[in-house]
């Protein structure tokens, strides 16, 4: 700790915004850095604390400015380019799902159809998917009491989701299974859950066909929060 120098964490930040991934495709995000940079520095402030150094070297180091990029959301019309671009495979459930409620990738392939109640119209976070390096799938509660929510479901994906448990349900009756509360609503015949790189890529997938430029999957969360505020709602 004695011979750490602002150099060495200058050295750490350039590099890491180089070369930084885990999967060898390139930096982190200037922001991701900045947050390494935060928590050093705190880190370093309790070595402070603890008479290990003498001085925290973070105060003699600029982490890189985040820039916030500009997310773009769909106006009805690409959102009808979206939908009819996705109608005819597996993933338009999801999507649709996803442009109406503006859940997150996590949640939604980690909700299961006892989170979804048809009755009251409402979709509760109660779990989320992550898949952890070396292909281990995570299924945990949301971190923050924020994230764990119930989510209004306006009729139209309310009909889309009854149409989409119909089907799974009729495939299920074909191999001799029934649909159960605790399934994924987004998994395989099998059970298995979709994984999110794979969703994310058949995603891109549509929005090529669809002709749409600049759009992801977190961009379905602001074309939700466009489509409330085009309603009146705070």
């Amino acid at each position: 700790l004695s011979e750490l120098k602002p150099s060495h964490l200058q050295a750490y930040y350039a590099k890491a915004l180089k070369e930084g991934r885990r999967d060898g495709r390139g930096g982190l995000a200037a922001r991701t850095v900045s947050h390494h940079h935060t928590v050093l520095k705190e880190a370093l402030s309790h070595a402070v604390k603890w008479e290990l150094i003498s001085r925290n070297v973070g105060d003699a180091v600029d982490p890189p400015r985040a820039i916030d990029k500009e997310m773009n959301a769909l106006d009805p019309h690409g959102v009808d380019r979206l939908l009819d671009a996705a109608r005819n495979t597996m993933y338009f459930p999801i999507i649709h799902l996803a442009t109406f409620t503006g859940m997150r990738r996590s949640e939604l392939l980690g909700l299961k159809w006892e989170n979804i109640n048809f009755h009251h119209g409402t979709v509760s976070i109660a779990q989320v998917l992550h898949c952890l390096p070396g292909g281990r799938i995570l299924i945990e509660p949301p971190k923050t009491a924020k994230s764990r929510r119930l989510v209004p479901l306006s009729p139209a994906p309310a009909l889309a989701l009854r149409a989409y448990q119909e089907m799974v349900e009729a495939d299920l009756a074909q191999i001799g299974s029934t649909l159960t509360g605790d399934r994924l609503v987004f998994s395989q015949l099998d059970g298995s859950p979709t994984l999110p790189n794979t969703l994310t890529h058949a995603f891109g997938k549509i929005v090529r066909k669809a002709g749409l430029e600049g759009i992801t999957l977190h961009s379905l969360r602001h074309t939700h929060a466009s489509i409330l505020l085009q309603q009146g709602v705070s």
